[in-house]
C-alpha cells in the first residue's frame, strides 16, 4: 500500500509470480478491493496488479503490469 496525504489517494497493489488469465486477474483485484475497505480513513483508491503474464490486461480498469512491460538491460 502507498498513501498520498496531499491528494488523499491510496495505491493498493498485489504481486503474483505466475501467469494469470483475465478472470484470475479480475478475481485478485476484487479481493484486493474488498481488503482495501478495511483501511481506515477516506482515501481515493487506485489498484495495481503485477504478475509474470496477465491475460487481457489491455481491458483492465486498473493498472496491470507484467514482464512484457518491464524491460531490463544488462550491460
Amino acid at each position: 500500500m502507498a498513501f498520498d496525504k496531499t491528494s488523499l489517494s491510496a495505491l493498493f497493489c498485489e504481486v503474483k509470480w505466475k501467469h494469470l488469465s483475465e478472470k484470475g486477474a479480475l478475481n485478485i483485484i476484487e479481493d484486493l478491493r474488498s481488503k482495501s475497505k478495511e483501511v481506515e480513513g477516506t482515501w481515493n483508491p487506485n489498484y495495481c496488479l503485477i504478475a509474470k503474464k496477465i491475460g487481457g490486461k489491455e481491458k483492465m480498469d486498473f493498472l496491470a503490469l507484467d514482464l512484457d512491460d518491464i524491460k531490463i538491460e544488462c550491460t
